[in-house]
């Protein structure tokens, strides 16, 4: 049986359960047959309505009555329909619907409230560029130097902008102390002109030998309008030898290494050496257009004298200065343990060679205070019998003075003779006796009596700078400081010149014309390494040697009227050792250790500023007392008391004696291992005596064993250096050196 379903809607869903639904009842075979019938759309073009005619097919069957009358009843079925829910039809008012607009009205205020924090950050930020740029928060920063400002402004550097004087002056000074260190730190991405740049700005500079005029138009300009005390300088001038070398210079089209006197023309010969003119400017007096005043320098002065007082003896009316006390007197100090009086001097001091006797440092230390202070001790002691002794010590104490006196870098001074020179100052007062003190003095070796000329080169020194110094016045100056009349600066010159390019002692006419070139570029006239140093005491630092005594001893001596010195009894010429006849006896090492233990109070006061400590570690100076004889010799009357030398107990004498008694005894075993100062302070706090001085105050142990620890830096420092100064491998001569060898 098939039946024919006829739909005219679209939009009717029939699934085969609703089917089946429909025609439960009914009497149906299995093999009857449900058909669907679709109408079929029809149009017709002649009719102009919207009506669509739908025909449908014919079943070839015949339908019964009561199944049309079903499918009737299916077709006139009213179509389902399917309503959309809308969000809107719910109720507005619930309590959750009313929280949830409460909270978006909250979160509503504070977006407003953070748009408007926004707003004001933004106008404040706006504000805050425009009124703190980059060049203002530059100029408001108070940098500690003109170089520190332009290294920060050349990082901050665009392109666009070029590079200004000090920031040229900085990259300067950076490429001249070392190319290497330049070229390092552009490696590590610092801003700095490429080394091509600073090679293109030195070659702008011509540099030739003679004046310049560009130099004198320049300091011309700068100078034209200031005062007198501006304009103040010293000129001085010095030679220096150099290689003769011939070099051919393609930028001059000359050859470079003959003798070239500027614009009095050259000459056919090599040159071996250069002179050099400075005007050093110091806001301090110099000499006036109308009168010159020739002075010589006063360190080579100083050399001089050293000089000609190791080949023989001076004589002063009928005082006689023998160089042979201050031999005795190191050779005296070198036997010394525990301490040293003679620090500082060696044996390049008292038997220099030929180069170092060009060193002003070794003079000036051998002709010092310190010097003369030891040779008063060792007479006062008797270990030196010399009847010159006391002649040579005022000598010594005399050319300390000085030296002292010319070479002035301070107004004031604790040493009254180091002070500048004024109207109404000791210095003035020393310098006009000084200036006679040449007169007859006169120079004795092998019975013929002569005068160096380092003598009268002192008198004409010290007259012209007493004449010149009355002469300015009348310019309103009141103080001169001598240091600025010697050649020091020129010193500091060649210095520069021997460390342009590494380690270049000898070098050629081109050389030194680059280096000048170089130096007036970058105005460095500063160097560690100089051949000039003042006149310094060993007030403020004690140091002890390595020789180890065990016993106390005595000197035996006889006089010499040939040498009019002192000679030594042994065998060969040298001091001898033997048993001392007086047990009380105080020698040169005695007087050493008790300097040396008043250092160390002075350096526990400086540091602590303990009242008990100095107290009981401290005492009143005592003439009578031979341990201090070198401590007064030493100290100046014009010190303060916060500054002066201090005397040690007699305790604390001992206590220091003893200290330095073990630290000897055990060194030689520890030197080579570590935290020798560990294992020495342990050495030390075993000792009962010593143990018992530590914890005798509880509230200054501390500082006790600091005292115990500087004494160790001291001993460790002086042990070092001895052995490296008495090594072979540090006698290498420097003509080893030139040989390659």
């Amino acid at each position: 049986m098939t039946l024919y379903i006829l739909f005219n809607r679209v939009d009717i869903i029939i699934t085969e359960k609703y089917i089946k639904n429909i025609f439960q009842g009914s009497h149906q075979t299995e093999d009857e047959d449900l058909i669907l019938l679709t109408p079929t759309k029809t149009y017709n073009k002649y009719k102009t309505s919207n009506e669509v005619e739908l025909i449908f097919a014919c079943p070839n069957s015949i339908i019964s009555t009561p199944q049309k009358e079903k499918i009737s009843d299916l077709i006139d079925m009213p179509s389902p329909s399917f309503k959309k829910k809308h969000s809107h039809n719910k109720d507005p008012d619930t309590p959750r619907k009313i929280k949830l607009k409460q909270q978006i009205e909250k979160k509503s205020k504070k977006i407003k409230n953070k748009n408007s924090q926004i707003c004001k950050l933004k106008n404040y930020a706006s504000k805050f560029k425009i009124r703190n740029n980059l060049n203002n928060l530059i100029n408001a920063h108070q940098f500690p130097s003109c170089n520190s400002r332009a290294l920060v402004t050349m990082q901050l550097k665009n392109k666009r902008r070029t590079w200004t004087t000090a920031e040229r002056n900085l990259a300067f000074t950076f490429f001249y102390k070392s190319p290497t260190a330049y070229n390092f730190l552009r490696l590590q991405k610092i801003n700095l002109p490429a080394p091509s740049t600073i090679r293109r700005w030195i070659g702008e500079s011509k540099f030739l030998p003679g004046f310049n005029g560009y130099f004198f138009d320049h300091v011309q300009k700068k100078f034209e309008h200031q005062n007198y005390k501006d304009k103040a300088c010293s000129i001085g001038f010095d030679e220096m030898y150099i290689k003769e070398f011939l070099e051919y210079s393609k930028q001059y089209d000359f050859i470079e290494g003959f003798q070239d006197l500027g614009t009095y023309g050259r000459m056919n010969k090599s040159a071996n050496c250069v002179l050099v003119f400075l005007a050093s400017v110091q806001q301090h007096p110099s000499p006036s257009h109308d009168k010159i005043y020739s002075l010589f320098d006063v360190p080579h002065l100083l050399k001089s004298v050293r000089n000609n007082f190791i080949e023989a003896c001076f004589q002063k009316n009928d005082q006689i200065f023998s160089y042979k006390d201050i031999k005795d007197t190191y050779d005296l100090d070198k036997l010394s343990k525990k301490s040293n009086a003679l620090s500082k001097i060696t044996d390049a001091h008292i038997h220099p060679t030929s180069f170092q006797k060009m060193r002003v440092k070794l003079a000036v230390q051998l002709l010092s205070h310190s010097m003369s202070s030891a040779i008063r001790t060792c007479t006062e002691t008797g270990q030196l019998c010399s009847k010159t002794a006391i002649d040579t010590a005022d000598f010594i104490e005399f050319m300390n003075n000085l030296f002292d006196c010319l070479n002035s870098r301070s107004l004031y001074s604790n040493n009254p003779y180091n002070a500048a020179l004024t109207h109404t100052g000791i210095v003035k007062t020393f310098l006009i006796n000084a200036s006679k003190y040449f007169v007859n003095l006169k120079k004795i070796k092998k019975g013929k009596i002569s005068q160096p000329p380092c003598f009268k080169g002192f008198t004409q020194t010290i007259n012209a700078i007493l004449q010149f110094f009355e002469e300015e016045k009348c310019n309103d100056i009141f103080f001169l400081m001598t240091n600025r009349l010697n050649q020091d600066k020129l010193e500091n010159l060649f210095s520069i010149f021997r460390q342009k390019g590494g380690y270049n002692k000898n070098p050629t006419a081109r050389t030194i014309r680059t280096s000048i070139r170089s130096s007036c570029i970058f105005s460095l006239c500063a160097s560690t390494a100089t051949n000039c140093e003042p006149s310094q005491d060993t007030n403020d630092f004690i140091s002890i040697d390595a020789d180890k005594i065990s016993n106390t001893e005595t000197i035996e001596t006889y006089y010499s009227d040939d040498e009019s010195s002192i000679s030594l009894s042994s065998s060969d010429n040298k001091l001898k050792r033997i048993d001392e006849i007086q047990t009380n006896r105080i020698t040169l090492e005695d007087c050493s250790v008790t300097y040396f233990a008043g250092y160390l109070i002075y350096k526990c006061y400086k540091k602590f500023n303990c009242q008990n400590c100095q107290n009981n570690l401290q005492t009143n100076k005592n003439l009578n007392d031979k341990n201090q004889l070198l401590l007064i010799n030493k100290n100046y009357s014009s010190c303060q008391n916060d500054i002066a030398l201090k005397a040690p107990s007699i305790n604390f004498n001992k206590i220091i004696n003893r200290v330095l008694e073990i630290f000897e005894k055990h060194f030689d075993k520890i030197q080579y291992k570590k935290k020798i100062r560990f294992k020495l302070t342990l050495k030390m706090k075993n000792h009962i005596l010593i143990n018992k001085w530590i914890n005798e105050f509880e509230s200054c142990v501390e500082h006790k064993l600091y005292i115990i620890d500087l004494l160790l830096i001291c001993k460790i420092f002086k042990k070092t250096h001895s052995y490296s100064t008495t090594s072979q491998l540090a006698k290498i001569s420097k003509l080893k050196i030139l040989n390659n060898i």
